[in-house]
């Protein structure tokens, strides 16, 4: 299943390790917005990871995303962080 995950993060180094977590399973397509692919029944494991990385004030956001929900997007800038999930 695909999820757009974005985040807002303070810390640098949580920032980075979350990234880390998140670039396994797909790419990054903004800077704190991914786009990862991976079972729906494995995400509540990397749910667990990210939250307990996460300090007070952190957010982490996981959107799923159906086929329809993929199609007609149209991305634009630097092309190198979309080359697996054109539609």
């Amino acid at each position: 299943m695909k999820w757009l995950v974005a985040f807002d993060i303070s810390d640098d180094k949580i920032r980075r390790k979350i990234s880390a977590l998140l670039l396994k399973y797909g790419c990054r397509i903004q800077y704190s917005i991914f786009e990862i692919e991976i079972p729906f029944k494995k995400v509540n494991d990397l749910y667990w990871d990210c939250s307990q990385l996460l300090n007070k004030g952190d957010r982490l956001l996981f959107i799923p995303q159906t086929d329809n929900d993929c199609k007609g997007r149209i991305y634009l800038g630097n092309r190198k962080f979309f080359r697996w999930m054109i539609v």
